[in-house]
């Protein structure tokens, strides 16, 4: 049996990078009469089948409208859902280990922060195999970062040395993954570069039409290594030396206090009448019109394990303003990327009124078009290659 860890994207209709992950190997492992997809369930420390309420929301998230605690990327609303859910779970555990076999799989692209970790170092039988897909390990390797995400971090990176085999989505995260197993004293188990692939399927859309008022777009949560208020201090100066451009943010909240800050200087903005929108969640097709009709997009973000929505911008041609650290500079190699410091509010105001220069934009979006991506199709083959490496 395949086994595929489904928890976050059953627990929540956001469309962050963990989740859109999760749904893409689901849809892909589905028509399998091997297959199983599985949920982490806090309270009862087992993991449990997906009943038909999480199929809703890991097939079907389109038309979700998270409302509360669920515009939250964290792990209180899982908890608190997993401690009202308590009695539902219990009859729907799997009965790990003892029911799981030698030779069976299980596929954990899934932060590992919860008492998931232990049950994987203690209970988890030999024979069986583990797989993980690392994304980041940005709290440890970074400074000013949570110190929970650390410690919780440092959790799954010791976890992650029990598996037979972990992916990496950039040699970024794995060069800090073998980093972090060295200063912790950690033998390293069997690792792999397989990059995400763009999420998108079809032909690439067409160049679109040139608004009069350019619309920039920012596709990242509300937390604080994303530097939303840089941005927003850059777009505001820009604005009052007459500048007309709309700015549309999308993302989830993160940690309350991050996500506070960030949403009081959007609402005063607004209440200003500055042209600014956020939306917390949008549904795929919705994503895809932004993109469209984006003149180009802004990744200001400090530290990514990868920056999709960079991959995701160029491939509709749209030129993005960004970082170049880390795995970013995997993501922008190769043209259509204008790179600045994403902290320093000046340089991005300087950044922003280059690209509304429609003649000087057309420059790094003629590059954007000229680029490859890797397809879904691409990342399957390395994929399943790793997980027969793995299986002997």
């Amino acid at each position: 049996m395949i086994y595929l860890d489904t928890t976050s994207a059953c627990r929540s209709a956001l469309n962050t990078g963990v989740r859109r992950m999760q749904r893409f190997l689901h849809e892909r492992l589905r028509g399998r009469s091997d297959y199983c997809p599985v949920l982490w369930q806090t309270v009862l420390k087992r993991y449990c089948h997906v009943s038909l309420e999480d199929l809703k929301l890991l097939e079907d998230s389109q038309e979700a409208k998270p409302m509360g605690m669920a515009r939250y990327d964290s792990f209180l609303p899982g908890l608190i859902t997993d401690l009202l859910e308590l009695m539902r779970r219990k009859h729907g555990t799997l009965g790990w280990p003892g029911s799981i076999k030698e030779g069976d799989i299980i596929l954990v692209p899934d932060l590992i922060w919860d008492n998931r970790a232990s049950f994987f170092q203690k209970q988890f039988p030999a024979g069986a195999k583990k797989i993980g897909i690392l994304h980041d390990v940005i709290p440890l390797v970074r400074p000013g970062q949570s110190l929970i995400d650390a410690a919780l971090c440092a959790h799954e990176v010791r976890s992650l040395a029990h598996f037979d085999g972990v992916i990496c989505i950039s040699k970024s995260v794995r060069d800090d993954l073998l980093k972090c197993w060295r200063d912790m004293g950690i033998h390293p188990v069997p690792t792999r570069v397989i990059p995400w692939p763009l999420p998108f399927s079809g032909n690439r859309p067409d160049k679109g039409k040139e608004e009069a008022k350019p619309l920039l777009l920012y596709v990242a949560r509300l937390q604080k290594r994303k530097n939303h208020l840089s941005l927003l201090k850059a777009c505001k100066m820009l604005w009052d030396q007459g500048h007309e451009f709309r700015l549309q943010l999308i993302g989830c909240k993160s940690y309350p206090m991050d996500t506070a800050r960030v949403i009081r200087e959007i609402r005063s903005l607004q209440h200003a009448d500055y042209d600014l929108d956020w939306s917390v969640h949008v549904s795929e097709a919705e994503l895809l019109t932004s993109y469209r009709d984006a003149a180009f997009t802004v990744y200001p973000s400090q530290a990514e394990g990868f920056g999709l929505p960079i991959l995701e911008s160029l491939w509709h041609g749209k030129p993005v303003l960004c970082c170049a650290e880390g795995s970013v500079e995997e993501a922008v190699s190769g043209g259509g990327c204008l790179i600045v410091d994403g902290s320093d509010a000046g340089s991005l105001a300087v950044g922003i009124e280059k690209l509304l220069d429609r003649s000087f934009r057309k420059v790094f979006s003629e590059e954007a078009r000229d680029r490859h991506f890797r397809t879904w199709e691409d990342y399957w083959r390395e994929f399943e290659a790793f997980i027969a490496d793995v299986r002997g």
